[in-house]
């Protein structure tokens, strides 16, 4: 991706770049519009990196004491884990 980047701001078409590269001409259109060549999959995340491990660090903390986390328990905790930290990804 790095290459084709370089080649296209070089002056090679995007359309050359892509076929030469073997990336898909949208897939590099993308990326020369947003100016970044880092790979992302998905949504962003709400919340951040660190606040993710405590989520998770805390969930884990029911498996240590025996206590097996549902489906709906874990929308439950997540959501008040989102309510305490005062995140914006509650509607109200």
């Amino acid at each position: 991706m790095e290459n084709a980047f370089q080649a296209v701001r070089n002056g090679m078409s995007q359309r050359v770049a892509a076929a030469a590269f073997n990336i898909p001409r949208r897939t590099l259109r993308n990326h020369l519009t947003s100016g970044s060549t880092e790979k992302c999959m998905g949504r962003k995340s709400v919340l951040t990196v660190e606040q993710e491990q405590s989520l998770v660090q805390r969930i884990k903390r029911f498996s240590d004491v025996g206590m097996p986390v549902t489906v709906s328990m874990l929308e439950s905790y997540a959501y008040r884990f989102c309510e305490k930290i005062n995140c914006n990804c509650i509607q109200q």
